[in-house]
């Protein structure tokens, strides 16, 4: 039935899956990126910038599946959601940068994407077939 939700168990591999149904409803986060973050928090790197990465994530959250993680937003309305400072967000989003979790495509219009190799919202098939036609995070560029 519409709405409902089917879980499936492989009791071999452990894993349990959800229907389609409620597939859009979740950001998909690749191992990758939670060992990233695991690591880049041991070694001191992004301590800091965790919140604004889960800012962005929660940006992804509110998205159509499958659209592109692309974020307009100045460090201001970051800082006023966080209950942070602009210079802490600015810096925060320079780590996050240099970390590669999120790319600054447009500097002079706040336009950021989320590295899309870590997480994405949608379903597999779709972010296979999209990324098989996209370039790699870092091509598109523009001052």
């Amino acid at each position: 039935m519409k709405g409902d939700i089917i879980q499936t168990i492989n009791h071999y591999k452990g894993n349990v899956g959800v229907s389609a149904v409620m597939e859009k409803d979740f950001v998909k986060m690749f191992k990758l990126m939670s060992t990233k973050v695991i690591q880049d928090l041991k070694a001191g790197g992004i301590n800091g910038a965790t919140d604004t990465l889960f800012w962005f994530i929660d940006q992804i959250q509110e998205m159509e599946p499958n659209q592109d993680p692309i974020v307009l937003v100045d460090p201001q309305t970051i800082a006023n959601a966080l209950g942070a400072n602009e210079r802490t967000i600015r810096r925060h989003l320079k780590l996050l940068m240099e970390y590669g979790y999120i790319e600054q495509i447009k500097k002079r219009y706040h336009v950021y994407r989320v590295n899309p190799t870590m997480l994405f919202k949608g379903t597999l098939s779709k972010y296979f077939e999209g990324n098989s036609k996209s370039t790699k995070m870092g091509d598109e560029k523009s001052e």
